[in-house]
This record gives structure tokens, sequence and C-alpha cells, in this order.
């Protein structure tokens, strides 16, 4: 009975969160009568600045409310059938409103992670094209249409912002912003040398300053394939408990009907999953704490 409950209430919840996505994406015509600061659209402005949706992050706020709708279901009916309905709805709202956080927060270092691995390239094909005589806009756009995902969008952004009159040291402030990372800053740095010199002489600045970075990129890297294997020997260890519950269900599935079908059972399953939730997010931000160094 308590499953068939589970079931339907993940149904109705996922349900009404689609409907809300609806909802949010109503008539502009209507938002322009609407009052502002009232209604949807507030919520999911302060919806979305909770969660960290930012132009770092590409996560949409409709991913996002999908991530936290379906981990508040699940995290409901499991907790539900283990323990109590009101642990169930307790940590069903921790759920939608950490998971969508989490995730836009996975997704905003992913972003970062991918420019500065495609960055090398992007750079080179940038001094390329101003040492063939072209504009630092022509050089950029060149940069930007031959290089990977996220180095392409924001060399094209910062080609059009100086298109569009924008200083360059700015424009590349700007996308120092959106992607926080040493690379950014230190491309930033070159490019005001680069404007701030001019003549002859900028482009053998920039050239060696570019050098710079690309030592400090390959520093970088040499450092992640050190601790490559650290990294992957914390996954392994975070995996034990999971394929020792695995191998012992398949070989004892008794023993866990005991766990499954009394109460007392239940909360101690309840309890292991609490810990081992705590142990991989210590276990999470020591591999955080290698990839920053």
């Amino acid at each position: 009975m308590l499953t068939v409950v589970g079931i339907a209430v993940f149904i109705s919840v996922l349900a009404a969160a689609f409907a809300l996505m609806g909802y949010l994406q109503r008539n502009p015509i209507l938002e322009r009568v609407e009052p502002p600061g009232k209604g949807g659209q507030k919520l999911a402005s302060d919806l979305a600045g909770f969660w960290g949706l930012s132009e770092l992050c590409p996560l949409t706020f409709e991913q996002a409310l999908t991530f936290g709708v379906l981990s508040a279901a699940a995290a409901f009916g499991l907790s539900a059938l283990l323990v109590d309905v009101l642990v169930a709805v307790a940590l069903a709202a921790l759920c939608f409103l950490f998971v969508p956080r989490l995730a836009a927060k996975l997704a905003a270092n992913k972003r970062v992670k991918d420019f500065r691995s495609a960055l090398e390239f992007g750079v080179d094909v940038l001094l390329a094209g101003l040492s063939a005589g072209m504009t630092l806009e022509a050089a950029l756009a060149e940069a930007g249409r031959t290089s990977p995902e996220p180095v392409k969008s924001e060399f094209i952004r910062v080609a059009e912002e100086i298109k569009n009159g924008e200083f360059p040291v700015k424009a590349f402030e700007g996308m120092a912003r959106r992607i926080p990372c040493l690379e950014s800053e230190e491309l930033r740095d070159a490019i005001e040398l680069y404007t701030r010199v001019g003549g002859p002489d900028a482009l053998g600045l920039l050239k060696s300053v570019v050098a710079n970075l690309r030592e400090g990129m390959n520093a970088r890297f040499q450092v992640d394939q050190y601790v490559r294997g650290a990294k992957t020997t914390a996954v392994m260890v975070a995996l034990v408990p999971v394929a020792y519950v695995a191998i012992m269900a398949f070989i004892a599935p008794d023993l866990f009907g005991t766990l499954v079908s009394t109460s007392t059972g239940r909360t101690v399953i309840f309890g292991c999953l609490l810990v081992f939730g705590f142990g991989a997010w210590m276990l999470w931000n020591i591999l955080r704490g290698i990839e920053d160094f």
C-alpha cells in the first residue's frame, strides 16, 4: 500500500511541477499588464537566484526545476517507505531547494573546465590572426568560429561587443566574470597590455604573455594528471559500500528482507543512507580540493 501511495505522490508532484513550469512561461502580454514583483515571475526569479542560475551556468530554469522536482519526489517516496511521512516531506523540501543548486554548480564548474581545456587552441588561432594583420575584432571572430565550446561562444560574444563600440579590455573583463578562472583573467591582462602598448611591439608583447599563459595551462594539466590516480582511488573507496550491499543482497536476500519488512530495519537503512550521503559529500569536497589545487 505504501508503494502505491509513494508512486501516486511521485506522479502528482511531477505533474504539479510541469504545470508550474507552464504557468511561468505564460503570455508575455500578460506580463506587461501584471504589476512588477508579483505572480509567478517573481517566484521564478527568486528560485533562480537561490539556485545560482546565472550567465556562467548553462542550466535553464526549466531544467533546474525538473531536477528539483524529480529529486524531491524520489526523496519523498523513499523516505515515506522507510521512515515517516513528516520526515519525507522535510527531505523532499530540502532536495527541491538544494539539488538544483548543486546541479547548477556542477554545470558551471564543467563549463569553466571545458573553457580551460579549449582555450589554448583558441589563443593559438587568435595569435595567428593578429600575426596575419587582422584586427583584434576579426581575429577574435575567426578564433571563435574555429574553437570548440564554450570558447567559441565567448570569443564571438567579445568580438561582437568590440564591434559595437565596447573597449576591448571591458569586453574581456566581462568574459572573465562569466568564466571565473585564472586563464580568463590572464588573457584579459594580456589584451590590456596589447591595447595599451600599441605599435609594432604590441604583438610581440602579447605573444610573450600568451606564451606564459600557455605554460601555466600546461603546468596545471600536468598537475591534474598527477592527481588523477588519487581521485580514482577515492571514487573506488566510495563505491565499496555500494558493491558490498549489492553482493550481499544477491547472496543473502533473506537478511535484507528483514531490513525492509520491519520498522526498525527501515530506520537502520534510512540512517545508513544519511551517513553514506554525508560521507559522499565529504569525499566530494576532498576531490574538489584536489581539482582546485
